[in-house]
């Protein structure tokens, strides 16, 4: 197209319509990748707050992870606990009827028998519980750690022992006190069936109040990436809105600017009809 004594003002819009179409390419790029062009001053920046981001994004996914297989730890101590609680039940069930003087000898064998028959088994669920291969309680209390995403974000899981060599006998495998033999000894195991179980209540509270705990801080931890997450979208992500609606605005601009051009031309083109 013929250009003529373009004037300052043509030279303007001309100026104006060449970064009018970079900034609509950079529209299109950024509408098709979803992406956010950084200047180039702004790029270490917005790396450095993407990068710490991502870093807290994936420290709060492995914290969620870490969260999970404890509250599986403590969910295990707390059904073998409720497990024991019910063998318990029936332990002093069958305490008290040991003591009936009219039971038969044959009676009182059987009595016997199941009493330490369950004791074995409490025993086997104490010493044995174990979470992926790692043993629950122990004969000392037991502190048990786990990070919740780093930055001193840390907490400690303890909880006391459950010790029933008491009222059995882990060598011989047998009741220290059979329930069956008279009932001044059945007292005395009913007062330890007590004893073991207050035990076990004060542990299951214990483990309780912690996995209470960790299910609040799965929760928070579960807010805080998802904050993460959001944030490290604002950076890095377009708000399409927003960016439609300049790309409309540039089109406008570029639209605006190439019919100002056309006309120019036009009176040029008919300056030079008139002289010829």
């Amino acid at each position: 197209m013929a250009k003529i004594g373009i004037s300052n003002a043509i030279y303007a819009v001309e100026k104006s319509l060449t970064r009018t179409n970079t900034e609509i390419s950079k529209n299109m790029s950024r509408l098709a990748t979803g992406k956010e062009n950084a200047n180039a001053g702004d790029t270490a920046t917005i790396s450095a707050i993407a990068n710490t981001l991502a870093l807290d994004i994936i420290a709060s996914k492995a914290a969620l992870r870490s969260v999970g297989i404890m509250r599986g730890y403590l969910s295990t101590a707390i059904s073998n606990l409720d497990a024991i609680t019910n063998l318990m039940l029936r332990l002093q069930e069958l305490a008290v009827l040991g003591a009936n003087s009219s039971n038969s000898s044959a009676e009182s064998d059987s009595i016997d028998l199941e009493a330490e028959a369950i004791a074995d088994e409490v025993w086997r669920m104490a010493v044995d519980a174990n979470y992926k291969n790692k043993g629950i309680f122990e004969l000392a209390p037991r502190s048990e750690y786990l990070s919740l995403g780093g930055r001193d974000q840390e907490y400690a899981v303890s909880f006391g022992t459950v010790d029933i060599t008491n009222l059995y006998n882990p060598i011989t495998e047998t009741l220290v006190i059979n329930p069956s033999d008279g009932l001044s000894d059945t007292n005395i195991m009913t007062s330890e069936i007590e004893s073991f179980q207050n035990q076990i209540n004060t542990v299951r509270v214990e483990l309780s109040s912690h996995y209470a705990a960790l299910e609040h801080a799965e929760n928070q931890i579960t807010d805080l990436r998802i904050q993460y997450e959001l944030s490290l979208d604002s950076i890095e992500q377009i708000n399409f809105t927003n960016e439609t609606a300049i790309l409309a605005r540039n089109q406008i601009l570029q639209n605006a600017a190439t019919a100002m051009l056309v006309q120019a031309n036009n009176a040029q083109m008919g300056l030079i009809r008139l002289i010829e």
